[in-house]
């Protein structure tokens, strides 16, 4: 791939907090509870679904020529959902999708 990649931020929603944190993304992105190895790392003590590493975000190359955002389940124990359909594998992104970590854990808007 080269030039630029497609600029997207993940937006955390229903956190409770007076606004809901905003996340960039850089090309290749872990979420997940172990802070060695992922760029947003959650509190297990509020998220126990979440896996150690739970999903990753990457910028490949579409089959249109164009780089396109990729969410991967990184064989999560409690799965990822995108848009409320259980996932498996990689997925492309569009603006508005939701992710949801596990059945009841954080949920983020792309």
């Amino acid at each position: 791939m080269t030039g630029a990649y497609p600029t997207a931020s993940l937006r955390q929603i229903n956190t409770g907090a007076d606004r809901d944190p905003v996340h960039a993304l850089t090309p290749d992105f872990t979420v997940g509870l172990e802070p060695k190895m992922c760029q947003l790392v959650l509190d297990s003590a509020q998220y126990g679904e979440v896996s150690r590493q739970h999903a990753r975000f990457v910028v490949v190359d579409h089959l249109s020529g164009a780089a396109q955002w990729q969410l991967c389940d990184l064989n999560s124990a409690n799965g990822t959902y995108l848009n409320q359909q259980l996932m498996t594998g990689c997925k492309f992104l569009k603006a508005g999708d939701r992710i949801r970590l596990g059945r009841n854990g954080p949920e983020f808007i792309v």
